[in-house]
């Protein structure tokens, strides 16, 4: 064997070891990018959830409103109907 063979060896030994080193990356990268996709599912989940809620809560303050200016109105014309303000 003359010295270029050891050299070439060498540097394939070495590019082995560097490939093993890129797919430990790869699936490292791999393992967090479903981490993040189910990060980004339960975020979505939460999402629906809250946006019900607030529906919810808006239609419960509409009915409120309504019926705080319907007793307002209904008020208003039992005075109109009572005789109003007699001075």
């Amino acid at each position: 064997m003359d010295g270029k063979d050891d050299v070439t060896r060498y540097e394939f030994n070495q590019f082995r070891e560097h490939q093993g080193g890129l797919e430990l990356k790869q699936w490292e990268l791999r393992d967090r990018s479903r981490d993040h996709e189910e990060l980004i599912n339960a975020s979505k989940n939460e999402i629906k959830e809250i946006t019900e809620e607030l529906r919810t809560i808006k239609s419960f303050f509409s009915w409120a409103v309504r019926l705080l200016v319907g007793g307002i109105l209904a008020s208003f014309v039992t005075f109109i109907i009572k005789g109003g303000l007699v001075l």
